[in-house]
């Protein structure tokens, strides 16, 4: 991983890449990161749109988006769907 972060979802992509999305480090984090373990390698890949999200789950749906729901922010609980 590019950023160490803790209480973060792995979502499995079509392609076999992995998706890690959001958790906490030193700043609650609002990056994703990309694996791609055919060549070994973490890429960074678009922010959530409600910041510092960890707790969450995140789904891939049948059209292949990424369903993100639940978790806390720095609010609180969060209701967001991503």
């Amino acid at each position: 991983m590019l950023r160490s972060r803790d209480v973060f979802e792995l979502v499995l992509l079509r392609d076999g890449r992995v998706l890690a999305v959001g958790g906490t480090d030193d700043t609650r984090s609002h990056f994703t990161e990309v694996y791609d373990p055919e060549d070994d390698t973490w890429t960074p890949f678009a922010s959530l749109r409600q910041g510092d999200r960890h707790g969450m789950t995140a789904t891939t749906t049948t059209t292949g988006m990424i369903l993100v729901s639940g978790g806390y922010s720095g609010d609180g609980l969060s209701g967001v769907l991503q």
